[in-house]
């Protein structure tokens, strides 16, 4: 694994070491910690979490074990240990790794769901299809389904894909996204749906409003539980204020004096 940032130079780091001494132990504690942040690239994060067994000799060196989950990899999860904050998963070739969550950066959990899909139903994608150049929550209609379930698939922007869904299985029918989903897309017509008895309240407001009908180019039509308080609840306004303001500058009001400029022709401009 790279990482792209800021290194410090093989002079800077010996001089960052060389502020602790070894006099006490609290000192050797931060030496030691310094040595992994510079030595191995460790974020401070990742060196909090470390365990025991995460250190290894190997070769006459010392080396920090990752958690043996590669970028892309799909992995069920066998148990979780909350006391110690532990995650066993299973990958897709049998083997299990039990791991410190803190430890492993960008990780997306969802749930498999079996769905059926014909020849003309809308489609989106729930997770970027990097290898098909497909973004988020973009939609398309199906064309084409082979005899080993492969998808032909026009997408909106015009464009053809052909997706295996055992290799992208992160599809779902396009015919109802969220608002915050459905920011980018268009369409000709649209149905809101919006309960004003949500639990989570703070999602109604008025920038969910302003999403959801700027979606529709023609039509736009709302259906609700409660007619009477739709208003209230869509006016709803999330906006933060900043932490500081700046105080409205007092201007005194004196007389203007009229200025006349000289144009070459002759003739005055009053400003």
């Amino acid at each position: 694994m790279v990482r792209v940032g800021n290194w410090l130079t093989a002079e800077e780091g010996k001089k960052l070491l060389s502020t602790e001494s070894r006099d006490n132990l609290r000192s050797c504690c931060n030496r030691a910690l310094l040595a992994l942040l510079i030595g191995c690239g460790l974020r401070s994060a990742e060196v909090t979490t470390l365990r025991f067994e995460d250190c290894q000799l190997r070769e006459g060196h010392w080396v920090i074990a990752g958690t043996g989950i590669g970028k892309g990899e799909y992995a069920r999860v066998k148990s979780v240990d909350v006391p110690k904050n532990r995650l066993t998963v299973e990958l897709q070739d049998g083997r299990e790794r039990t791991y410190d969550p803190r430890r492993q950066q960008g990780v997306s959990v969802f749930r498999e769901e079996m769905r059926s899909f014909s020849v003309g139903d809308r489609v989106q994608f729930t997770a970027p299809a990097h290898e098909l150049k497909v973004a988020n929550r973009e939609l398309g209609t199906i064309e084409r389904i082979s005899e080993d379930g492969r998808l032909r698939l026009k997408m909106d922007g015009g464009r053809t894909a052909d997706v295996d869904p055992r290799k992208h299985p992160h599809l779902d029918h396009g015919y109802a996204m969220t608002s915050y989903s459905s920011q980018g897309q268009t369409a000709d017509r649209i149905l809101i749906h919006v309960d004003t008895e949500l639990g989570a309240k703070d999602l109604l407001n008025c920038r969910m409003a302003y999403v959801s009908v700027s979606r529709g180019r023609y039509d736009a039509q709302i259906y609700t539980n409660n007619a009477a308080t739709l208003g209230q609840e869509l006016a709803r306004d999330v906006s933060h204020s900043p932490a500081i303001q700046q105080e409205p500058a007092a201007h005194k009001i004196e007389p203007q004096t009229a200025h006349t400029n000289e144009i070459a022709q002759g003739f005055g401009l009053g400003l």
